[in-house]
Parts: C-alpha cells; sequence; structure tokens
C-alpha cells in the first residue's frame, strides 16, 4: 500500500465523511471509497481515449473486426 497525501476541499471532505457515517462506515473506509472513485474515473477517461480514437469507424465496422478476430481464434484452436 501507499500512503498519498491529498488537500481536497472542507465541503467534499464532509460530504463524504457525511455520505460514509450514513452507510455505517468510519475512517478506514474513506482510502476505500477513494480508490474506488479513483479507479472509476481512470476508467472513464481511458474509455473516452478509446471512443475518440475510434470516432471514425462505424459500429458495423468494429462489430465486423471483432466478429473477424473471433472467428480467427476459433478456426486456430485456442
Amino acid at each position: 500500500m501507499v500512503n498519498w497525501s491529498l488537500t481536497i476541499s472542507e465541503d467534499v471532505d464532509q460530504s463524504v465523511r457525511q455520505f460514509l457515517a450514513e452507510k455505517g462506515g468510519n475512517e478506514s473506509d474513506m482510502a476505500a471509497f477513494v480508490e474506488k472513485a479513483v479507479r472509476r474515473e481512470l476508467f472513464e477517461q481511458k474509455l473516452q481515449v478509446i471512443k475518440n480514437r475510434n470516432a471514425h469507424y462505424s459500429q458495423q465496422d468494429i462489430i465486423d473486426t471483432v466478429d473477424e478476430a473471433l472467428s480467427s481464434i476459433r478456426a486456430s484452436g485456442s
């Protein structure tokens, strides 16, 4: 595990603490909450990069490419 030292706004701090308290959580749940939020944000940003990169392809082009790759894998017996 790695320790982070973060500075956040007071209103966000209070909102998170209140949310966790309402769920019966405690101080240790805050790290898990923050980690989950960071993972979600990273996923969303990576997904947006992929969407932007593939924006010029039609949905059918993407489906056809996936189908072709799956057929190739199945044919190789892997």
